[in-house]
């Protein structure tokens, strides 16, 4: 059964360029979206991801209550936190509530591939 990426971001455009990269970087898998933390919930629920990019910052729901929600019921989903910027006490939250790792957006370029593939390999 092919793994599932589900990458969860209120950006459009952001959200689209990571499903590519994805696409190129994880062939094998299956890509799945969601705009913003109350649909990620729903979405999790409904397709189980194996890893999810997370943005944290988002209207009504952010990536922090979201990634708590989903590691409720999906314990070992590997949660990736997308972010702007470098704020300790969010990512302190973000680890807090399950996330497994964070990403600044200015340099997934160079860090989403070897990442992706320690965490589709079961490792953190």
């Amino acid at each position: 059964m092919a793994k599932k990426i589900m990458v969860v971001d209120d950006n459009e455009p952001l959200r689209s360029l990571v499903k590519e990269l994805l696409n190129i970087y994880a062939p094998d898998c299956e890509i799945i979206t969601a705009e913003n933390g109350e649909k990620s919930i729903a979405v999790a629920k409904e397709m189980e991801p194996d890893v999810i990019f997370m943005d944290l910052k988002m209207p009504g729901m952010n990536g922090i209550e979201a990634t708590a929600k989903i590691k409720s019921f999906l314990p070992s989903s590997r949660v990736v936190i997308l972010t702007g910027f470098v704020d300790n006490k969010l990512l302190e939250d973000a680890k807090s509530a399950g996330a497994c790792h964070y990403m600044l957006k200015n340099t997934m370029h160079n860090e989403l591939k070897p990442l992706l593939k320690r965490l589709l390999a079961g490792e953190e």
